[in-house]
């Protein structure tokens, strides 16, 4: 944080508005021209043809130079405050200076909230939101909130493209974890700098203090060892992205190891050869909407089951069925969003199983 020694502020801006007057005043005809209109309006580098009227109270038409004061690293910027005439930087609510090798954002130490590098933007380009050395073109150190992320996924823009599988395994070595993160300030003690490597954070949320679920990038490095890089400050950090599709192919594979447990091929299962029994395929269901499964049962038999079971091949339920019966209701209890399977049995040969889709819209 800053502890700069700022003379009044009233002061700094009545002198630097005199020098700037005389400056323009000063100037030829043809150059920039200084107006002071009946409102009290100033308007610098005001043309007969360019905004005649200076609209402000202050009304530039060009660049304006800031420069470091008395003999500082940095240039002074602007001071914004909501009260009339501070005098000191405890009337200040922000500041803007060219401090820690860009445009930086900060608040006096008088305010909540305070710090150095709230927001910054660096000389290569980076910005970085709490924290003075973003290594990104957008670094946060905190959290983010967004109703929406979208990243280019179009096939215009990709090469190289081609499937993977056998991700179930790999999947089921990683290792969940609950933690909580580390206090790391700016600047502190030559131990903590070691400790995390130079890392230039300061955790100030609460939220981060929480209970955080998550992996260790060190235990994901070497699973899946290209989702994981290495920071320029040393620590690892995981394309959070790259998860989607290995979880999608992972339930895909673990979809047909399941289809191979209950002997379910592509286009199901048809069991006895009776064309007296048949056991019909389900559309998609809601649930909201009632589940009815529906079958054909031969003239003769002396007993015949509807049995359910659920993704991994757990038996759910038992329905016994009537003589004269075509369709069964499953209670909504029984079943939630997910992939599920129901067989027939007559006199108990399996007729037919079938795969039933629940989803929650």
């Amino acid at each position: 944080m800053k502890n700069l020694s700022y003379p009044p502020l009233n002061c700094i801006f009545a002198k630097g508005i005199i020098m700037l007057c005389i400056s323009c005043l000063l100037t030829t005809q043809s150059m920039a021209q200084v107006k002071l209109n009946a409102n009290s309006n100033l308007g610098i580098g005001i043309g007969a043809t360019t905004a005649p009227n200076p609209a402000y109270k202050l009304h530039i038409m060009d660049y304006v130079t800031l420069g470091p004061y008395n003999n500082q690293t940095f240039a002074r910027g602007l001071l914004f405050s909501r009260i009339n005439n501070p005098t000191s930087l405890d009337g200040i609510d922000w500041g803007i200076d060219s401090d820690c090798g860009g445009i930086n954002f900060w608040r006096p130490w008088s305010v909540p909230n305070f710090g150095n590098c709230k927001f910054i933007i660096k000389d290569n380009g980076n910005v970085g939101i709490n924290l003075s050395d973003p290594l990104y073109s957008l670094d946060v150190n905190g959290y983010i909130r967004s109703f929406n992320l979208n990243w280019g996924s179009d096939s215009n823009i990709k090469e190289n493209i081609r499937p993977f599988k056998n991700t179930l395994d790999k999947l089921m070595e990683l290792k969940p974890v609950v933690f909580n993160y580390k206090t790391i300030y700016n600047d502190q003690s030559s131990s903590s700098k070691e400790e995390f490597k130079g890392m230039k954070i300061k955790v100030e949320d609460e939220r981060l203090y929480r209970d955080a679920r998550g992996f260790i990038a060190q235990d994901v490095q070497e699973i899946f060892p290209d989702i994981v890089q290495k920071n320029e400050d040393g620590l690892l950090s995981i394309y959070t992205f790259d998860f989607f599709p290995i979880i999608v192919k992972s339930i895909q594979e673990l979809n047909d190891k399941v289809d191979e447990k209950l002997g379910v091929s592509a286009v199901e299962r048809i069991g006895i050869n009776n064309e007296n029994a048949l056991l019909l395929p389900a559309e998609p269901k809601t649930i909201n909407t009632p589940t009815v499964l529906n079958y054909k049962l031969p003239s003769t038999f002396k007993r015949a089951q509807m049995l359910l079971y659920s993704f991994d091949g757990k038996e759910l339920a038992q329905y016994e069925l009537a003589q004269n019966s075509n369709q069964i209701a499953i209670e909504k209890t029984k079943l939630y969003a997910g992939i599920y399977y129901y067989t027939l049995l007559v006199d108990d040969k399996e007729v037919a199983t079938h795969k039933l889709i629940i989803t929650s819209k």
